[in-house]
Formats: C-alpha cells, structure tokens, sequence
C-alpha cells in the first residue's frame, strides 16, 4: 500500500523531496536487500550493542507497538536522465510505481533511519520474512504490518546531490564519521565512477594482491580519495572531532556544487591516464637496486600516492582548506589542469618506455620514499601531496620535463 503525500524541488542540488506513505510490512519487504547490504551493515551504523542502546531501541519498539508516530525515514534514490525526467514530469501519479521501476539493491541507500528500520524489523512477527531475515522478537505481540509510516524519497541524476542531502541531514550527528555516510551511497558512486573513467575497475574484494594492471583499485580506498578531494586535505584524523567535524563542512561545500562530481570523475580519469602510461616501464634497468618502487606500476599501487595526487588536484581546483575560489575560477583552473594533464598523457603514451623510465625517475622516487620512519603512512602521504603539488605547478608553468623535481621536495 502506497500514498502519495507531497513533493518539493531541491533548486541547491537539483533533486526532488518526495514524501509517501507505506505499509510496515511493504516497506520492509522492499527495502531488506538494502538493509541487509548496509544495515549488516556496512556503511550505516549497526543496531546498537550498548545496554543502554537496547534499551531505547527496546522502548521505540513498544512504543511502535503502541501507535506512536515516528519520524519518516529517508531514503536516497538515484536514477538516469531519462528515468528522472520520466518521474519528474508528473511526480504525483508516478511516484506511486516507483517502487516496481527500479534496481532497489543499486540505485536505494537508507539515508537517515537505520535504526528505526531495525526496530521495525524487530518488532514484526519472524514468521514475516524468509527465514534469512528472522529475527528474535522477546517482546509480547507484534506490530501490525499494516500499519502505515511515512518515506521521505530523495531523487536525484546524480550521486553527489544524495551525498551532499546526507551530510547535511547528519552534520549534527556525532556517532557518524563520515566515511561511513559516504559508504552507504558508495554502491552507486562506484557504478557511476566506472561508467564515467574508462579504464577504472574497482575491486570490492579485501585481497591485497587483486592490482594486477593500471586502473585497478580497491573500492574501499576510492570512497577514502572521494572523501579527500571533498575535504581538500591528505588526512583526515577521525578520531578529532572538530579536525573531523571542518572536514564535513569542506565535503558539504564542494559536493553541493554542481560540477563537483564531474571533476571527481576528471581528476580520476587522470589519475588512471597517468597510472596506465607510468605501468609501461617494468622496471628500471642499470646497477640500481630498487627496494620499495621498482616499477612503474608500484607509484600508483600505493594509497598516499593516489591521495596526494588527488588532494593536490583538489587544493588546485577549489583552494586549500579555509579557502575557496569562486565557481567560475574552479571551473578554469578544473579544465587548466585536465587539459595540461591529457597533454601529459598523450606524449607519454606516444613516447617509448625508456622515455617514460626516464621521465618517472623511479631511483629518486624510491630512495626518498624509502626511508625509516616510526609514521611510514603519514611520511607518504606528506611526501606525496608535496610532490603532487610541484608535479601541478611545473605543469602550469610549462617546466615538467622529468618527475625529478616533484620527488626532491623538501620535508
């Protein structure tokens, strides 16, 4: 059973707010592939362990019980062009189909109402479900499935639009850190990344060894890049609240900007461009032992390295952190450094390999990335955003004749 209740247009990210009303048991039936694939739960927060957790979750759901009210949950929707003008052309009557035109798994992620969701599923009756789904109910009588709460659906073209509604929705949220709100929305920026950068493949399996080629990468550490080209910064220390809460406010800024995904996709398009030309020299030849870069495919094997050039990319386009440039002027210094950057590719793919091993400089690169250290993680990451930003100066000056300089930067 579904109603339709209300619409309204998000003229900041250019997406639809979508109010509904559904039965329990249907919203349940509908959104368990999600929740069983975020609510598992990867990216939204699990049910609570604490005593205390419990014993809240154990009141909502009496009260559920009851008949009280709870606030509708929110979710993100993200569709095509095409589907999106669909919808948007007569919202009241098509938003009632919604439900039975698309891939939930792909393109849905629970936005806000996790744990609402899973004292619903708490408090039904097992029996409800297909027995993978169960679960315990210690509580007397279940509540009826018929009973009706509100949605809230986010629609969006793009998968920045729901990031950004997200943030915003959970800025005053201290429990999320915001890796995990960008995981709950990474299932469809990966598929949008993938289609968007030819030549990227990212790999969700947690084996170390999985890099066999250029352009290939662990998805996990892509959200990490994501988050940093947002934040502007190499780092971002978690466990500092105000350090994690600036980074938020950066994010939010630069993804509520329209042409902010679409530069993510460029600078990762350079990133795999620069990655696939670079993974031509096998190794170097001559007396030089190499001990941690001995080929052109190790530079962008590693994730300080990924990162620098990323957040380096970042600072270039949008401003160092605490300041920011105009959009137009993002725009120019965007399609500045894109343009430099293929034309960096292009001589490097029509350049012979010894060419590239000379170019690339691997004996600098290894013996000043190979140092002891008691942060070898930190180092790089320092190492590289500075090399990054020499590598995107000399660029812009026309001067980037050998990588050289970019690896000799001082610390």
């Amino acid at each position: 059973m579904l109603t339709y209740l209300d619409h309204e247009l998000d003229t900041r990210v250019d997406c639809y707010s979508i109010m509904l009303k559904i039965s329990i048991g249907d919203y349940l039936k509908f959104i368990q592939t999600v929740y069983k694939d975020q609510g598992g739960i990867k990216g939204q927060r699990a049910p609570l362990k604490t005593k205390s957790a419990q014993r809240i979750r154990k009141r909502l759901i009496d009260d559920l019980k009851r008949g009280t009210v709870i606030p509708p949950i929110v979710l993100g929707l993200r569709l095509d062009n095409e589907h999106f003008t669909d919808l948007t052309s007569d919202i009241p009557s098509k938003s009632l189909s919604i439900f039975q035109r698309i891939d939930v798994a792909k393109q849905v992620s629970i936005i806000d109402g996790m744990q609402r969701t899973t004292a619903l599923y708490e408090a039904v009756p097992a029996s409800f479900f297909e027995p993978a789904l169960a679960v315990a109910n210690d509580g007397e009588g279940y509540l009826d499935v018929k009973k009706s709460i509100r949605l809230e659906i986010w629609v969006a073209k793009a998968t920045n639009s729901l990031i950004y509604r997200m943030l915003v929705l959970n800025s005053g949220q201290i429990p999320w850190n915001i890796k995990r709100q960008l995981e709950v929305v990474f299932t469809q920026l990966k598929t949008e990344l993938e289609g968007n950068v030819n030549g990227l493949e990212l790999n969700t399996s947690d084996d170390k060894d999985s890099r066999k080629q250029a352009g290939q990468y662990q998805a996990s550490q892509f959200i990490e890049l994501f988050m940093l080209f947002g934040a502007k910064r190499i780092n971002i220390d978690v466990q500092e609240e105000l350090a994690e809460e600036f980074a938020r406010l950066d994010i939010i800024a630069t993804s509520g900007n329209a042409e902010f995904m679409n530069m993510f996709y460029g600078i990762s398009r350079l990133l795999v461009g620069l990655d696939q030309q670079f993974s031509r020299v096998p190794t170097t030849k001559g007396e030089i032992v190499l001990a941690k870069h001995k080929t052109g495919l190790s530079i962008f094997s590693s994730q300080p390295a990924r990162a620098g050039f990323v957040v380096a990319a970042s600072q270039e386009i949008f401003g160092v952190p605490g300041i920011e440039f105009t959009i137009e002027e993002q725009k120019k210094r965007f399609d500045d450094i894109r343009q430099l950057t293929d034309g960096l590719v292009k001589k490097l793919s029509d350049a012979d390999v010894s060419i590239i091993d000379e170019f690339i400089d691997l004996p600098t690169l290894d013996e000043r990335t190979n140092k002891k250290s008691g942060k070898v993680g930190e180092f790089e990451r320092a190492f590289f955003l500075d090399s990054f930003k020499t590598f995107f100066t000399l660029l812009r000056s026309g001067s980037l004749t050998i990588m050289t300089p970019c690896w000799s930067t001082k610390l």
